[in-house]
């Protein structure tokens, strides 16, 4: 009852918090509108999918596996390790910006239109991988105070800076610039408390315990890193292959989709996913039908939630013209597209962490099924011509059919022994 009741107590918290930062997308994007084109915004889509992808793996997903430590001193290693992780890629950046787009083949040519940015897109990964660094922490102690009070002045400064640099018609650079300022501002807004709560232990800590946690870890590190990147690019994909084979104007349809539904809706799913995985890394381990009652419980009531969101997206053509301007009516029907792909986002991705069972090479065949398949999709509806809007709804019912075998490979390790689970 105790975690039960801090579960939600947590989830309530964190909500505070990031529905005033989504309030802050929702207010401002009228406004962004009309101060960036589509294009500017296809140039965000193609920039925050490279940033997803090389985020999955910068820091080595060390920061992942801190919730599941057996003690302070090892989730303390596990962060450390993560900043070490930060600094080696970070070296390796510096050579691919000395060098250019040609290391990089696999990038592929879209890498162009983000290519002037290079150094803005290592800047957002690097602060970026420091956030996810803390947030990791503040789930270990399943304390979400001030790591949902970052999040909530990540997004509001990144919509101040957002509206900076539109009113000074910065262009595309500015949106960009405005994710790094974004993500310096919450780092600060947490620096004090994470200082504060690693004080002690930073005394006792020693170069071999740092080791001795790597050991201990490292190949989990690895096949989480993996998984991490699958999921990214399973993600990444839809964005970066619509530039490929349609216009950029397009393109920004899909990428304020995505602002206004996608990116707020993680927000609010976040805080679920942050509270739910810190007691699920505790109940996996000393009462897992608890887990599986929690878990049910909490999709139903995302289920609930998820009606309310259905009609907002169906509607869109009757408001998406008259909010953000007429070059932006082509969204309206992209955001109705991706409705299955919402919804299971929102019942499904909160809760399912594979990671917690130690089932990541599952979680990794899942990511690489979805992303084969998504590509496929793509690739071949491009070809032949198909429109934008039939390609995402395609993706969108695809996406819908895998969370749902995730969610029932999910409730079945939940639902049977330990000594079952193969």
């Amino acid at each position: 009852m105790i975690l039960n009741n801090r579960f939600y107590k947590n989830i309530k918290y964190v909500l505070q918090a990031n529905v005033i930062a989504q309030a802050s997308h929702l207010l401002v994007a009228p406004i962004l509108t009309r101060f960036f084109s589509p294009d500017d915004f296809s140039v965000l889509a193609v920039f925050s999918a490279y940033t997803a992808i090389i985020l999955s793996f910068f820091t080595f997903k060390f920061d992942w596996l801190v919730p599941n430590a057996k003690s302070r001193q090892q989730a303390l290693g596990l962060c450390w390790l993560s900043f070490f992780a930060i600094i080696l890629f970070m070296l390796i950046s510096i050579i691919f910006y000395h060098y250019g787009s040609s290391m990089v083949p696999f990038i592929g040519h879209n890498y162009d239109i983000i290519a002037p940015y290079h150094l803005v897109l290592i800047l957002s990964v690097i602060t970026g991988s420091v956030v996810s660094i803390f947030q990791g922490w503040f789930v270990y102690i399943a304390d979400f105070k001030d790591s949902s009070n970052a999040r909530l002045v990540n997004a509001v400064s990144n919509n101040i800076y957002r509206l900076a640099s539109g009113y000074f018609q910065v262009g595309a650079s500015g949106l960009l610039w405005s994710t790094v300022l974004g993500n310096i501002s919450a780092i600060i807004s947490q620096s004090y408390a994470v200082t504060r709560s690693w004080y002690k232990d930073l005394l006792q800590l020693s170069l071999s315990d740092i080791f001795s946690t790597f050991k201990y870890f490292y190949k989990e590190a690895i096949l989480s890193s993996f998984t991490s990147l699958a999921n990214a690019i399973s993600l990444a994909v839809l964005p970066l292959l619509l530039a490929a084979y349609y216009s950029a104007q397009e393109v920004g349809w899909y990428a304020l989709v995505s602002r206004l539904s996608l990116a707020p809706l993680g927000l609010i799913t976040s805080a679920i996913m942050q509270s739910f995985w810190a007691e699920a890394a505790i109940l996996i381990k000393e009462d897992k039908p608890k887990l599986r009652e929690l878990y049910l419980s909490a999709s139903c009531k995302l289920a609930l939630l998820s009606l309310p969101v259905v009609v907002v997206c169906l509607c869109a053509p009757f408001y998406m013209t008259f909010l953000f301007g007429d070059e932006w009516h082509g969204a309206a029907y992209v955001l109705m597209a991706l409705t299955p792909m919402i919804v299971a986002q929102v019942i499904v991705s909160p809760l399912t962490h594979l990671i917690v069972h130690e089932k990541q090479l599952w979680q990794l065949v899942w990511d690489i099924i979805r992303t084969v398949v998504t590509v496929l999709l793509i690739v071949t509806s491009g070809y032949i011509g198909v429109s934008l809007v039939m390609v995402v709804l395609m993706v969108s019912l695809f996406y819908f059919l895998m969370y749902g075998l995730l969610f029932l490979y999910n409730l079945y390790l939940l639902s049977i022994d330990d000594l079952a689970i193969v």
